[in-house]
């Protein structure tokens, strides 16, 4: 699932209730990026395993009511839970660079959703700044083309001192939240059930996760791993159906 929380300058950041509600429900690793406007840079901090570990260093990045600040927790999808896997991102095609646990930058991105698979050791997210997002010379000004190749995701930007949203967002005392899971301190619906079917209904679509006893297999149509028939979980939107693992199931909920 994952969720980002991004501060605006101008508003008081997100309070330490709401961080740790962040990290409990999306417990793969956190990271944070600062803009400084006396600097014009960002500093990105990010690889925090432990919630106090990223309590701390909040505690110290000494963050004001004029900073913007792109806060990021993660649920693995690609390229395994590791530090340097973690969000935000600069904008860079430098593997280095984008596994660097701390660094400053002039743009940073942070991603919600999933963007096609990773590969070996890089995520989808990393994959997709290599590859894709650093070749563009001017993001802002290809703006519409990235909101177009990435539809379905969220995606946080800090580009030239500005914040740039894609898809949809909760906002809230000024804060914008990429899904609900800012707002409550445990997951509070049963993701996962053995042998029990289960359903639920949001935004006028059904997600249904389910295992059984049979011994097929199938590809998951996201990541491409292969799974046990009583591994697998269906999403369901509108007309549509996907057959994915547990992963690549949360990350597709809005």
């Amino acid at each position: 699932m994952c969720i980002i929380v991004v501060k605006p300058r101008g508003v008081q950041a997100p309070s330490h209730d709401i961080l740790d509600n962040c990290f409990n429900n999306n417990q793969d690793g956190a990271g944070f990026a600062v803009y400084y406007p006396l600097m014009q840079k960002a500093r990105i901090q990010k690889g925090f395993m432990k919630k106090e570990a990223f309590s701390s260093a909040i505690d110290s990045a000494g963050i004001t009511k004029e900073d913007i600040v792109i806060y990021h927790f993660r649920i693995t999808t690609a390229g395994g839970t590791a530090q340097k896997n973690c969000h935000p991102f600069p904008i860079s095609d430098n593997v280095s660079m984008l596994e660097a646990l701390d660094v400053y930058t002039d743009n940073v991105i942070a991603h919600n959703g999933i963007l096609g698979k990773g590969k070996e050791t890089l995520s989808d997210t990393m994959l997709y700044i290599k590859d894709t997002l650093s070749q563009y010379n001017d993001i802002i000004k290809h703006f519409d083309e990235i909101k177009e190749e990435t539809e379905g995701s969220r995606l946080a930007f800090i580009l030239a001192g500005e914040i740039y949203l894609t898809g949809r967002w909760i906002y809230e005392d000024g804060i914008f939240y990429s899904n609900d899971t800012y707002s409550y301190s445990h997951q509070s619906w049963p993701y996962y059930s053995k042998n029990k079917n289960w359903e639920y209904y949001l935004n006028d679509e059904t997600y249904y996760g389910y295992d059984t006893d049979k011994k097929d297999k199938i590809i998951c149509a996201c990541c491409e791993a292969e799974l046990d028939f009583k591994d697998v979980y269906t999403y369901f939107s509108k007309d549509e159906e996907y057959m994915v693992c547990k992963t690549c199931f949360n990350a597709l909920l809005p």
